[in-house]
């Protein structure tokens, strides 16, 4: 299928622009909550959104380096004849990038579902201590998906010359751990996500925050759990990758989904005179909610 090569061009591209769009959002979010409050929505944003935030802006600016890679190695003939090393390396950080996305959006839920179920230990106790359980399970979740890839060595160098998808790079194991890992996790934050509607039906918080969290939930679950659990019963079934047929679409809709919700938070939790522009400093002064996410 001679399409095939250039539908996989288009989806590196696409993913290079979701990753630039995840970079500039994240960070222009955190920028104004940092230096210039005046220009958020909110009064403060909480620290544990901060690192929600961080870990899909870091994780999108590491997973850059590999479909830039694939993007200038790609050729019409069918294969990247990229190095098969340096195709592991760069491609770990994206696995990274995969998976870590979801277990970032499983924390948030998490945490709201808490806040909402036990609000008295929360704001006394739990508040300060979770930006620290979240950060411990982000480094905890990278080790482990480093050692799911790094396992793979030594490679196969000639088999892998003409690898276009990274979990051919991986063929020994096929991070089949790491893979039924966010499996669970992703159908955690379902039933998370069920749970923590109902709370919010009982529960008059503040609209902006609950907003945020149902959108990030949302867009998980259908960008990013669903496309993970079809990839999964079409290889199981057939036992062929569904990247043969699709090119690099289940990704390119999971990067899709975290470039989508960066959009979504520097529109609402941002002026409108800083979603474009880093000249907060300029924002006109209006008084903000007394919320915080």
């Amino acid at each position: 299928m001679e399409y095939m090569n250039y539908l996989y061009l288009a989806f590196y591209i696409g993913i290079l622009a979701f990753h630039a769009t995840t970079i500039f959002c994240t960070f222009l979010v955190i920028y104004c909550s940092k230096y210039d409050n005046k220009s958020t929505k909110l009064d403060r944003i909480s620290s544990s959104f901060i690192i929600f935030l961080g870990s899909r802006g870091f994780g999108a600016l590491l997973a850059t380096p590999y479909h830039l890679y694939l993007t200038v190695y790609w050729s019409k003939e069918g294969h990247t004849n990229s190095e098969p090393y340096a195709h592991l390396w760069l491609g770990l950080w994206m696995l990274i990038h995969w998976s870590l996305s979801t277990v970032s959006a499983s924390l948030l839920t998490l945490e709201r579902c808490i806040a909402l179920t036990f609000p008295l230990l929360y704001n006394s106790r739990l508040a300060k201590g979770f930006p620290r359980f979240s950060l411990i399970c982000f480094v905890l979740w990278i080790i482990f998906a480093a050692f799911h890839v790094l396992r793979e060595i030594p490679l196969d160098v000639e088999k892998s010359r003409s690898c276009q998808l990274f979990s051919c790079i991986i063929g020994k194991h096929q991070a089949l751990t790491l893979q039924y890992a966010k499996f669970g996790v992703g159908g955690l934050n379902v039933l998370g996500s069920c749970y923590l509607i109902l709370a919010m039906k009982q529960n008059n918080g503040d609209k902006l925050k609950n907003s945020v969290v149902k959108f990030t939930i949302a867009m998980d679950i259908f960008l990013d759990v669903i496309p993970s659990f079809a990839h999964y019963i079409f290889v199981t079934v057939t036992g062929i990758p569904l990247g043969v047929y699709v090119a690099q679409l289940i990704p390119f809709l999971q990067f899709l989904n975290v470039a989508v919700c960066s959009v979504y938070y520097s529109w609402r939790l941002t002026r409108k005179t800083s979603w474009f522009w880093l000249k907060v400093h300029h924002v006109q002064q209006v008084s903000p909610a007394n919320t915080t996410t």
